[in-house]
């Protein structure tokens, strides 16, 4: 199982930096040797967090041919529910 790795809950609400905390969580997980799907995750979660409501983010990464790949994307349940439903 996926261990969760996403912005501090309240994070907005005690002055604490979400973006300079999501950096640090980061440099934690890669000093860690934790997977690449965990980093990239702890990074949209901080991108989605510090953007509008609604707001969607995604990482891309350059392949060896040098074509863009999705690397890390959240989807949210509502999408899921639509396409499983159509």
């Amino acid at each position: 199982m996926e261990k969760t790795a996403s912005v501090r809950p309240g994070a907005a609400n005690d002055g604490v930096d979400p973006v300079a905390f999501a950096c640090e969580r980061a440099e934690h997980l890669i000093r860690e040797n934790a997977p690449l799907h965990e980093i990239l995750t702890c990074l949209v979660a901080a991108a989605e967090s510090v953007s509008s409501s609604g707001a969607v983010a995604s990482v891309l990464l350059l392949d060896r041919n040098g074509l863009l790949r999705t690397a890390r994307r959240r989807v949210c349940r509502a999408t899921i529910s639509t396409r499983s439903t159509a």
